[in-house]
């Protein structure tokens, strides 16, 4: 199922813009409620890891466009070093490449 998911790489798209890239090593389930309970708090005004900004950013425009999560594994490496999960190496790339307004660059 792919909210348990680990070593994954996601894009938050709002209407047609990618706003958000990111990943994480734990299960998607649990990344999406703590990002869920950061906006809120950032919204509630207290201490949160989402900037105030960002969460009002992202309320604002879903007030007005639909919203998509897209998800997928990060790829498999084969090296010298042995097999490795790339999906950090994908995730800075990918917010490289699309410049997302709410990834961290």
């Amino acid at each position: 199922h792919t909210l348990e998911m680990t070593c994954a790489i996601y894009a938050f798209l709002i209407g047609d813009e990618i706003v958000r890239i990111g990943s994480s090593k734990a299960p998607l389930r649990a990344r999406f409620r703590a990002w869920q309970n950061d906006v809120s708090r950032a919204l509630a005004g207290d201490k949160s890891p989402t900037p105030f900004e960002q969460a009002v950013g992202f309320r604002s425009l879903l007030a007005d466009n639909p919203g998509a999560v897209f998800a997928r594994p990060g790829t498999m490496v084969w090296s010298s070093i042995g097999e490795f999960n790339a999906y950090l190496a994908e995730e800075k790339t990918l917010i490289e490449r699309h410049q997302p307004r709410f990834s961290k660059r």
